[in-house]
């Protein structure tokens, strides 16, 4: 009896506890020498109790949960503030600042003209450094900034990177910015640690050159390969404005080119065929609409040679092509590192009661591509490892609307394999624009 009674007692405390109101999360931290604060987790809000002096508090609406909590003087005036870093859905972390303003004795959001706070960094006194974008991959771009009055900030230098797998090529470029964020006279753009003149050559049998960094861009000729050009500027989404001279018309040409095509020859990629044995088969799934809203991108490999075969540093294209005939081809991702077996053409393709069925090696993708307003773009979920996961651009902003045909291009940088051609499948451009879910 005395042991039923014991157990009766802590189920009535469990349920006494779920009643009671969950305590609030409390950080003390000081404002300045005479004026010390509280700063009170709540749900849905944060707010700032200021005390001794007085009992008033400070409600900072719509934060999310869990934040990363940091009290640092940033804007250098002697009061310190408070920055708050959440976790985000695309695999980054989103920031937000709040100032101390002494002579209303409260904290105040700040923003930097509407730039996203998205992995921020204080790198210095009164200084930022927040990451510029997060589309596409390959690339690495900041902005920092410096307040230069008690709520006020100057950009005073940006720097974007692009890494073109298959060229060696790692290109970034600096740019200082003086009073009025007006550029100065240094733009850099360098290889490595050096900064000089950059030369490249075409590695592919021709390569298109555009009018603007842009898909539906004119054509204003091609380079052949070993053509070598100088690298005058390049654009986050792979995009490289070269100056070359032009042998037949004797003079210096200046224009775009897409890093994928200096690599890849667009108008020389072909599906080989459906089941080749000895092959190592790439199989575009039809891009099926789920419930008429998403669009499913699945690919699968398979090895049916009588080896195996490695698909470590493999990068994943798009080779787009219109009715027309006309070509748009652009780097995805890259695969992770995976050991493939052989495997026979009846272990990977058959027929059941039910229909026909396809067995892959590896299914490189099972994701849905979709649209996010905010960002105005089609993303597709890309799991790198275990531990971290992203998100990326899936179609380039230029891609003229209207029906492709979609291959998916497995390539090798640095090898003498040749590329391997997906089936290709009908598709629309532009997918139904829903907005990501939690994947």
């Amino acid at each position: 009896m005395q042991t039923i009674c014991f157990f009766r007692i802590l189920f009535l405390l469990g349920l006494i506890s779920e009643l009671l109101p969950a305590q609030n999360p409390v950080h003390e931290f000081e404002i300045a020498d005479d004026i010390r604060a509280q700063l009170i987790i709540k749900k849905g809000d944060l707010s700032v109790v200021i005390f001794p002096d007085e009992k008033k508090q400070i409600i900072l609406k719509n934060a999310e949960k869990n934040p990363e909590i940091l009290f640092e003087d940033i804007n250098g005036d002697g009061f310190t503030d408070i920055f708050l870093n959440f976790q985000w859905k695309y695999g980054h972390k989103k920031g937000r600042i709040f100032l101390f303003h002494p002579d209303i004795s409260s904290f105040k959001e700040f923003e930097i003209n509407n730039t996203r706070l998205l992995d921020t960094e204080f790198i210095g006194p009164k200084t930022l450094r927040i990451r510029q974008s997060i589309f596409p991959s390959c690339t690495d771009n900041w902005k920092t900034f410096s307040f230069n009055q008690d709520f006020e900030v100057s950009l005073i230098m940006s720097v974007e990177t692009l890494r073109i797998p298959g060229a060696d090529l790692d290109l970034s470029k600096k740019i200082q910015y003086g009073q009025g964020n007006e550029s100065e006279d240094l733009f850099l753009i360098q290889y490595g640690q050096a900064i000089e003149d950059l030369y490249a050559y075409v590695f592919v049998e021709k390569t298109e050159l555009y009018e603007k960094p842009e898909f539906n861009a004119n054509s204003i000729g091609y380079l052949i390969k070993d053509d070598e050009f100088l690298i005058l500027d390049f654009t986050s989404d792979n995009w490289l404005k070269i100056r070359f001279y032009n042998e037949n018309l004797n003079k210096y040409i200046e224009g775009w080119i897409n890093a994928t095509e200096l690599i890849l020859n667009k108008y020389g990629l072909e599906f080989g065929g459906d089941h080749q044995e000895e092959n190592i088969n790439l199989s575009l799934l039809y891009p099926y609409y789920e419930e008429k809203s998403m669009f499913v991108f699945t690919i699968g490999m398979t090895n049916n040679s009588s080896s195996s075969f490695s698909i470590a540093s493999g990068r994943i294209c798009i080779l787009l092509e219109n009715p027309a005939g006309r070509r748009y081809l652009y780097d995805l991702y890259g695969t992770h590192s995976e050991m493939l077996p052989p495997k026979s053409l009846k272990e990977t393709y058959g027929k059941s009661p039910e229909g026909k069925w396809y067995s892959p090696s590896i299914l490189l993708d099972d994701n849905t591509v979709e649209w996010d307003d905010e960002f105005k773009k089609f993303l597709i979920y890309h799991g790198i490892n275990e531990e971290e996961v992203t998100y990326l651009q899936f179609i380039p902003d230029t891609i003229p609307a209207g029906t492709y045909k979609m291959y998916a291009v497995f390539y090798k940088p640095f090898s003498y394999e040749p590329a391997i051609v997906s089936n290709p499948q009908q598709i629309e451009i532009p997918f139904p624009k829903l907005p990501p879910s939690n994947n």
